[in-house]
């Protein structure tokens, strides 16, 4: 299972129960994200948890509705003294080794911050809240922003671009086709000349494998104007190193308020909120670092509220 980071509890499996066929429950409540199977706005940042239990299998009655394991999470809250505390995970590159044989070291920038601070309801001279009344709040934030500029893709030359795919032949003969001519690895074949030999198609290779100005289809060269040129232009794959940003930012905070109305009535409230907003993420869609136009990544963003209020006797 894995670990709630900043919100998110992603790709839990327990007991070899299938992925999102487990619950999370938060002071009783239940915080299970039922559209999909990440767990995004479900979770409460680490600091703000009292206690934490999986239950697993062989559940009690009130730990049923659950196909793989229950996530049960009490909050902490605010007690007889104030006290805070606050923390940050930084990350930087200039913490990082060069990458192997590329000698690039792409941009990183992280930090896992937060801070809580909890104590009793006590305005002076207003009221007095020791032994009575409580508050705890806790908040966090991710914030990541690096770019990825230490992988390869591969886009098209400058002579595919007009056409010619002479660089493509690689001189060797994968055979002959029906009219016994032979068949050279890399050929490309004008389709305006498809025909039926012997019941078999046919058709004709363009003449030094190179496809006339008018036979290039206008959209086609549109969308190709979108493709940035090659960045290793003697080679025909893998010749394009983009350098894209890789950003994600996410929040979560949460208040929590607890009154003693007498040694036997409690009454107790929580608050908890996450957002997410995450460009170009890898984690989620891949990036292959093309312009916004034509890529085939979307951002994510989800946001989640979470309200809870009990009265105990």
């Amino acid at each position: 299972a894995s670990v709630p980071v900043a919100g998110f509890i992603a790709g839990v499996r327990v007991n070899g129960a299938p992925n999102g066929t487990q619950r999370t429950q938060i002071d009783g409540m239940d915080s299970t994200n039922s559209i999909n199977a990440v767990q995004a706005g479900t979770g409460i940042s680490v600091d703000a948890m009292q206690e934490t239990a999986i239950q697993t299998s062989n559940f009690a009655p009130e730990f049923g509705a659950v196909g793989g394991g229950l996530f049960n999470i009490t909050t902490r809250s605010g007690t007889n003294k104030y006290h805070g505390a606050g923390y940050d995970y930084l990350a930087n590159e200039a913490f990082n080794a060069s990458t192997p044989f590329v000698n690039t070291r792409p941009r990183i920038r992280r930090n896992n911050y937060g801070f809580n601070f909890g104590g009793p309801i006590s305005p002076p001279k207003l009221y007095n809240g020791q032994d009575r009344s409580f508050f705890f709040f806790n908040f966090e934030q991710y914030r990541e922003f690096f770019v990825v500029n230490d992988t390869t893709i591969t886009v098209p030359t400058a002579a595919y671009r007009t056409g010619s795919f002479a660089s493509a032949l690689t001189g060797r003969t994968l055979g002959t086709d029906p009219l016994g001519r032979p068949s050279p690895e890399g050929q490309i074949f004008d389709p305006s000349t498809t025909r039926s030999v012997n019941g078999l198609l046919v058709r004709d290779p363009f003449p030094g494998n190179i496809i006339p100005p008018e036979q290039l289809d206008k959209v086609a060269l549109a969308i190709q104007k979108l493709i940035p040129d090659p960045t290793s232009p003697n080679l025909l794959a893998l010749n394009y190193r983009p350098s894209f940003p890789n950003d994600r930012v996410t929040t979560n905070w949460s208040v929590k308020l607890d009154h003693q109305n007498s040694t036997k009535a409690k009454i107790s409230g929580l608050y908890l909120t996450n957002w997410s907003n995450a460009q170009y993420s890898q984690s989620l869609n891949g990036s292959e670092g093309l312009p916004a136009t034509i890529t085939a990544t979307r951002g994510t963003f989800s946001r989640s509220h979470n309200w809870r209020l009990n009265f105990d006797y």
